[in-house]
């Protein structure tokens, strides 16, 4: 539960995260600690601080949220392995916030930004990559990069990846670079 906190992948239903997991804290609780009822409640206002995350030879499986992006990559697989460079975590306001927390794997890496709070909501962005399947489901053209972000959203337990916004960047990109492409061959034949 408490690596839930961190990212919603760390989630498992029946699965298991295995691994190397490093993590220097250094929080501050700047209140009275006597009268604490509700912690997560209080730990908006008082706690404060930062987590220096790292993760070697890491396995999960069975994770809602990377069952949901690896569907959209068009993988069929249930787990991952690879690792996480070390990350500077922010705790405040009630939150886990990253920038730039990236999973590292073999073929490819997934890139999340945003916060998880000790309420088990979520508001991240996901940047994967432009995969073959994806490219194809979505009759995209060429030239839309090699990445894209898509929103996740919800509670850790049930998260929601917004493939609408996704697409409509994708099918904007994929509209900008037949246009590109396009204006390029009028240039060349004008130069003829």
């Amino acid at each position: 539960p408490l690596l839930s906190r961190i990212n919603p992948m760390f989630h498992t239903v029946n699965g298991a995260v295995d691994g190397f997991l490093s993590a220097e804290v250094d929080l501050t609780w700047n209140g009275s600690v006597d009268k604490v009822a509700d912690w997560k409640g209080s730990s908006r206002q008082f706690l404060r601080g930062g987590v220096l995350f790292s993760a070697r030879n890491l396995k999960i499986s069975a994770s809602p949220a990377l069952s949901a992006i690896l569907a959209v990559l068009g993988e069929e697989r249930g787990a991952i392995e690879g690792e996480i460079p070390e990350t500077r975590l922010t705790c405040a306001d009630g939150r886990i916030y990253c920038k730039d927390l990236v999973v590292r794997m073999k073929s490819y890496d997934l890139r999340f930004t945003g916060w998880v709070d000790f309420e088990s909501n979520m508001e991240l962005m996901v940047e994967m990559p432009v995969s073959e399947s994806l490219s194809r489901k979505y009759r995209l053209e060429r030239r839309i990069g090699n990445t894209f972000f898509v929103p996740l959203k919800g509670k850790v337990s049930s998260p929601q990846l917004d493939m609408t916004k996704a697409v409509e960047e994708l099918l904007k990109r994929s509209a900008a670079g037949v246009i590109e492409e396009l204006l390029e061959r009028q240039r060349k034949k004008k130069g003829k």
